[in-house]
């Protein structure tokens, strides 16, 4: 039996209760010199977007087949 795990993490997108967007352009606004990074940059935390994962998800109902993505 084929079976796609899909593990999205902090998915965002229209009506989004916390917009990512905002910390950014919340400092940019406040004319904030430096934006802290954690983990220098290096993390490899990531944020997914809702429509984007509905297309992935509609792709591995097409294309069966045992997977993870993540």
């Amino acid at each position: 039996m084929a079976v796609s795990i899909l593990r999205p993490c902090a998915v965002y997108g229209l009506q989004s209760s916390h917009p990512r967007e905002w910390w950014l352009i919340k400092r940019a606004l406040d004319r904030r010199r430096a934006i802290p990074v954690a983990y220098e940059g290096r993390s490899v935390f990531h944020t997914s977007s809702a429509y984007g994962f509905a297309q992935l998800a509609a792709l591995c109902l097409e294309r069966p087949e045992p997977r993870v993505l993540k």
